[in-house]
């Protein structure tokens, strides 16, 4: 037999196994989360603005929420802008340097 029959034949099983175990699996027994109200009308909100599946996007909606109502963005804001009005300060200052100089 050749080299080429057999590689065929390899590819032909591969598939047919394929096939056969694609056809044969379950859903996991977890999914679906069940949904509220707040939760479905989020979807419907941001389902057309962001590529992504729906568990994905109520994760990232539910974490946007913590960070929201626990003020912890709030203490991370700030220090980002203290953090980039020290920076922009310093390179003013060293502008000014630069022209005076």
């Amino acid at each position: 037999m050749s080299a080429r029959k057999q590689s065929v034949r390899l590819a032909a099983a591969a598939a047919a196994a394929g096939a056969l175990l694609g056809a044969t699996a379950t859903t996991a027994s977890a999914w679906p989360i069940p949904l509220t109200w707040e939760d479905d009308n989020y979807l419907g909100a941001v389902r057309g603005a962001w590529p992504a599946d729906d568990d994905t996007l109520l994760m990232a909606g539910r974490g946007a929420c913590h960070l929201l109502y626990t003020g912890s963005a709030w203490w991370f804001d700030m220090g980002m802008l203290a953090l980039l009005s020290v920076g922009y300060l310093s390179f003013v200052r060293f502008k000014i340097r630069l022209k005076a100089g």
